[in-house]
């Protein structure tokens, strides 16, 4: 996972932008992808 991620509320994906949720259980919230 990037370091840049950090899965707080308001936190854009370094590598296309889109607005993340805050991740709730585990890294695998990150599947935007």
């Amino acid at each position: 996972m990037n370091a840049e991620i950090t899965g707080i509320a308001g936190d854009t994906c370094p590598n296309c932008g889109m607005d993340l949720m805050p991740i709730a259980t585990s890294s695998s919230a990150q599947s935007h992808d």
